[in-house]
């Protein structure tokens, strides 16, 4: 070693009896979001280029000033602008916190339905309908008698699972040509966006 030269000491362990200082890894300081770079400043470009600098070994002089940075092979070398593969947040939010626990969250969903399902069943057997063959009118009649007892407070008071009911708007098409694929609705409905539309569609009769 030479005069000048920095050594760094780091100690791996599992005690926690003394006041360490721990490392954070670059995926959690820098970019720790994981986003694209659309845009970067000269203030960043000169932190990256004085982080990459420190961390090189053979680097002669100042990484901002004089030095040998056009000698050395740097590509290996990270810096501040860095692109990771994944982002560690969310899985380490999702995994790290009981309240945001994914696998509990699909369990509970998961159980919810289940109870749900048990209570449609339970109304059914115990349910004498005017009209027994129609499967659809007599659906409907449950679940709004459902709807009837359900508040804003439930989890699921929003859901979107199914529509039901006499509030509707029916659209009947003949096809005259099998090459024809498209049909007009008469409102705009989008199945990837939450709302309180369904769009049911009926072929001879039969719910697709």
């Amino acid at each position: 070693m030479a005069v000048g030269d920095r050594v760094f000491v780091k100690i791996y362990g599992t005690s926690a009896q003394y006041k360490e200082t721990y490392t954070m890894p670059r995926n959690l300081t820098n970019n720790s979001e994981n986003t694209e770079f659309t845009t970067i400043t000269l203030g960043q470009v000169r932190n990256h280029l004085i982080e990459i600098g420190n961390n090189l070994l053979d680097l002669v002089g100042e990484p901002a000033g004089s030095n040998n940075f056009r000698d050395l092979n740097y590509n290996y070398v990270g810096g501040k602008l860095l692109q990771h593969s994944a982002s560690m947040r969310p899985a380490a939010l999702l995994f790290a916190n009981r309240d945001v626990d994914p696998v509990q969250f699909i369990r509970y969903a998961a159980d919810s339905y289940n109870i749900f399902k048990n209570q449609l069943l339970n109304y059914i057997t115990n349910t004498e309908f005017p009209n027994p063959t129609s499967y659809r009118d007599s659906l409907d009649m449950v679940l709004e008698e459902f709807s009837k007892v359900a508040n804003i407070g439930q989890p699921f008071y929003y859901t979107d699972m199914i529509g039901f009911g006499t509030d509707y708007i029916k659209n009947s098409y003949t096809v005259a040509n099998t090459t024809y694929r498209s049909y007009n609705l008469t409102q705009d409905f989008a199945d990837d966006t939450k709302g309180y539309r369904s769009l049911l569609v009926y072929l001879n009769g039969v719910l697709l």
